[in-house]
Parts: C-alpha cells; sequence; structure tokens
C-alpha cells in the first residue's frame, strides 16, 4: 500500500490506472467513492485473470481507474473488504487527493490550424 500515491492530478479529461493488491481470493473486493463526482470519477475493477496450468485465477492486482471531469479538487477513498461483511471493518484502505487541472492543449496545431 505504500507505493500507493497519496495525491493524483489530471487534466480535464484525462484517465490514470492505480494497481491495488488483491484479496479477491478471500472474499475480498476493492470499493472506491469519490466525495465529488462532478469533479472526478472512479471505476475499481479486476486485472485480466492469470490462466496456468489450464486453471483460471484471479489476478494479484485489482485497478482503480480515476477520470479527471472538470477542474477542481476532491477526494477518493478505497476500501478493500467483503460484501456481505457489511457491519465489519474493511482490511485495508487508502485515500487520495486528486487535482483536476484544465486540459493541455493540442500543440500539433497552431491557430491557423496547419501542423506546426
Amino acid at each position: 500500500m505504500s507505493k500507493l500515491p497519496s495525491n493524483v492530478t489530471l487534466h480535464a479529461g484525462e484517465d490514470t490506472t492505480l494497481r491495488l493488491p488483491s484479496q479477491a481470493g478471500a472474499g475480498y473486493r476493492w470499493e472506491a467513492t469519490v466525495d465529488d463526482d462532478t469533479v472526478a470519477e472512479a471505476e475499481a475493477q479486476f486485472d485480466d485473470a492469470v490462466t496456468s496450468a489450464g486453471r483460471t485465477s484471479f489476478s494479484r492486482d485489482e485497478l482503480v481507474t480515476l477520470h479527471g471531469r472538470r477542474v477542481g479538487t476532491t477526494r477518493v477513498r478505497c476500501v478493500q473488504r467483503r460484501g456481505w461483511e457489511t457491519d465489519a471493518s474493511p482490511l485495508a484502505e487508502h485515500s487520495i487527493t486528486v487535482n483536476v487541472v484544465p486540459a493541455a492543449a493540442d500543440k500539433s496545431v497552431d491557430k491557423e490550424g496547419t501542423n506546426g
């Protein structure tokens, strides 16, 4: 968990994906919630399954994709828990501050619309 950033900066319209350690084999899944979903979105999903010796198993990582929607700052809270254990404390949690800045200008086209 120490490799996960506590701050992420995105341009509006940009995505980034972070890897979170999986415990899916024991029933734990990551959930991501965003304080202000007008600034950023977050989606937790499994990485591709691993196939070895004809057997498919869970990946060792889960993925959280962050998407910058509009300029601003918000917090994403990632919590790892079993879905059926609603009253139990999470196995792990991590908070990320997401700063969304204006979209980068396209430098491949000049003001006259020609490549430059």
